[in-house]
């Protein structure tokens, strides 16, 4: 087995272990009152930096995310090599929020009361921000890491997104649009699509040698 083989076969390991996880919160989570780390949680976050948190929760919705795709599609234009990693990152964002859609009908948890600024009406298992957040910026956080830009650049880039990704979780305690569970739920969904569409990148980029 080669070293991209076996890096390859790490990463579909690793997303189906998120995947696996994630359902098995979602069995957890659903239809039962919040954990007492939840309510901890919750009211530790709940209404701080409320400004600062609808910052954030808007880079995590669609206008915000069809303006990242065509930046990214326009670079990609410019540097062709970005091509391919743009395509499986856009497909992973649009997956994901399919599959964020499906599951939250599916588990069917209900919202916390008392949401601020923004009323969600779907439901809360997983969070779709934190699911969206990993599959789009978290797949490009990989692409960049990769790729032969200078490693400063990289690591600074990489280190914004991770800010980026975490922050947008955040967000959603802050606002009362979830608990503790719906946001990890959807980091470990998010983060299973990620990790398909690096391997879809890969093995892509294989079979072009």
């Amino acid at each position: 087995m080669t070293a991209r083989d076996a890096a390859v076969y790490s990463l579909v390991v690793l997303a189906l272990s998120a995947f696996a996880v994630f359902f098995a919160l979602g069995g957890i989570v659903a239809h039962r009152p919040p954990t007492d780390i939840e309510y901890v949680v919750h009211n530790a976050l709940y209404g701080k930096s409320v400004a600062v948190a609808v910052k954030l929760t808007t880079v995590g919705r669609f206008p915000a995310y069809l303006a990242a795709s065509l930046l990214s599609i326009v670079i990609a234009f410019g540097w062709r090599r970005w091509l391919r990693d743009a395509v499986f990152a856009i497909a992973s964002l649009l997956v994901a929020w399919q599959a964020s859609d499906f599951f939250k009908a599916y588990f069917a948890r209900i919202r916390p009361p008392g949401q601020l600024v923004f009323s969600e009406s779907s439901y809360s298992y997983p969070s779709g921000h934190a699911t969206l957040a990993i599959a789009f910026y978290g797949a490009w956080a990989f692409f960049i890491w990769r790729s032969p830009l200078p490693s400063l650049v990289r690591f600074f880039l990489v280190t914004g997104l991770v800010v980026l990704i975490v922050g947008i979780g955040w967000s959603r305690l802050a606002l009362g649009a979830h608990y503790l569970n719906d946001v990890l739920g959807g980091y470990l969904l998010g983060f299973s699509f990620a990790a398909l569409a690096v391997v879809a990148s890969r093995l892509r980029s294989a079979a072009n040698l």
